[in-house]
């Protein structure tokens, strides 16, 4: 991940000077080539963040409120608790690999035409996960399937979330993609 903070009163932009290769836009997925110097919008209370493809970044669920023990029931979501599924950010580009404390491994690996993912759980997430691929485009995936089978593609990001496996694409800026697999580990391929 690389970042560029705003220094400069009153500054609602930026010059980022871009190493080598393609980067993401964290928040949009807005994808920049490296090796020049871009001018960024740098909005108050927006970092520009900007994430190496091929890289896997693994993620808490947006849910989670505190790392510790909850006491009194409530609303709460704790990681305590329960992990959960791992989120994980995908910026599409050469193979990436990641190996997490808890022995879950993430590899990605680009495939004629789409991208080949292979997850495999750990000792603390065992739930599945959810990936957010960034920059997939405007275009809907023609397949996403789990170890072979079809997922359904899901007519809402909120749809995805409470239900069971399957994949959803907002097509609104730089297309993001999101899939949520079953438990256990799993080879994915999206086209």
């Amino acid at each position: 991940v690389y970042k560029r903070q705003v220094l400069e009163h009153g500054a609602r932009s930026k010059e980022v000077p871009f190493p080598p290769g393609s980067w993401f836009d964290f928040w949009t997925g807005e994808q920049h080539q490296g090796g020049v110097t871009d001018t960024v919008a740098a909005p108050l209370g927006t970092l520009p963040l900007y994430q190496r493809a091929g890289s896997l970044l693994p993620l808490l669920r947006p849910t989670i409120d505190t790392l510790a023990p909850v006491t009194a029931p409530g609303d709460i979501d704790s990681f305590a608790t329960s992990a959960g599924r791992l989120w994980v950010r995908v910026a599409p580009g050469a193979e990436g690999r990641q190996t997490l404390y808890d022995g879950s491994e993430l590899v990605q690996q680009p495939d004629a035409g789409g991208l080949l993912l292979d997850l495999a759980a750990g000792d603390v997430f065992q739930e599945g996960f959810v990936l957010e691929i960034c920059g997939w485009g405007p275009d809907a995936p023609v397949r996403v399937t789990q170890d072979g089978q079809q997922l359904p593609a899901r007519s809402t990001r909120e749809q995805l979330l409470a239900g069971a496996a399957g994949y959803y694409h907002d097509d609104s800026g730089a297309g993001w993609l999101l899939i949520k697999t079953d438990s256990g580990s799993h080879t994915l391929s999206v086209r």
